[in-house]
């Protein structure tokens, strides 16, 4: 039995999230079928997380087990032969029974974009259209707020058991701004359901001044009220994935 490490690339934009469901386009599903194809047998795949509908990912990593004769190269190839065009592999690896694609992750790497200036329809499905002025810097300063350990119950739609608790840490958080294209950059050792857009979404509502920082201080603090603001999924992309 050989276990393979995969990363993936993937255009989120006509998936129904990544997990499998029934009679609904997922990656997790249409990965499945090309490899109960090349291997003739039900293949389980183990990803490092899940991402919504919309949500793109170029460093998504799955594992799974499989006995077969075939190395890396073979398979890569293999793979990227049948796999729909908007999944691609990047890279395969074999690895030792002990890793795992989800549980051996040390820290994860998300990127969002959004666009300030005029609309663009060929990016619409890619980057966020805000289309609106906001104050860099207000949003900068505020984001500080988010780096290092936190309950993150506000910034999260996880219903209330789902989850072992609501502590997670944020490593850093970059935002870079070019020709109107808002980067945002953020590394943490997990993140819970729509965590990211949550926290973008207060960070826009900042940038607009209809907030002011103090108001992330509240929800990170002993306001346990949800946050109201969730930016699109179509932003966001799952970048990296650290082992």
């Amino acid at each position: 039995m050989k276990r393979f490490k995969v990363t993936i690339q993937y255009d989120g934009v006509n998936f129904y999230g990544f997990q499998r469901q029934i009679d609904l386009r997922t990656v997790q599903g249409e990965i499945e079928k090309v490899l109960f194809r090349i291997f003739k047998n039900e293949v389980t795949l183990h990803a490092s997380g899940r991402t919504d509908a919309g949500v793109h990912a170029t460093g998504q990593v799955i594992h799974f087990d499989v006995e077969t004769n075939m190395d890396e190269k073979a398979l890569k190839r293999a793979m990227n032969t049948y796999l729909p065009k908007d999944i691609h592999v990047v890279e395969t690896a074999l690895v030792t029974s002990e890793f795992h694609a989800r549980f051996s992750s040390i820290k994860k790497e998300y990127r969002y974009f959004i666009n300030t200036g005029g609309y663009e329809v060929f990016s619409r499905n890619h980057v966020y259209q805000f289309n609106r002025e906001l104050d860099i810097e207000k949003i900068k300063e505020a984001s500080k707020l988010f780096i290092g350990k936190h309950n993150f119950y506000n910034f999260c739609t996880n219903e209330e058991g789902s989850v072992k608790d609501y502590i997670r840490t944020i490593e850093s958080i970059e935002v870079n701004v070019n020709e109107g294209i808002i980067e945002f950059i953020i590394i943490g050792d997990g993140f819970l359901r729509n965590m990211i857009r949550m926290m973008i979404g207060a960070l826009l509502e900042i940038g607009l001044n209809r907030k002011d920082k103090e108001y992330i201080s509240r929800k990170l603090g002993d306001d346990f009220t949800r946050s109201n603001y969730k930016v699109p999924g179509l932003g966001l992309y799952l970048t990296r994935v650290y082992y």
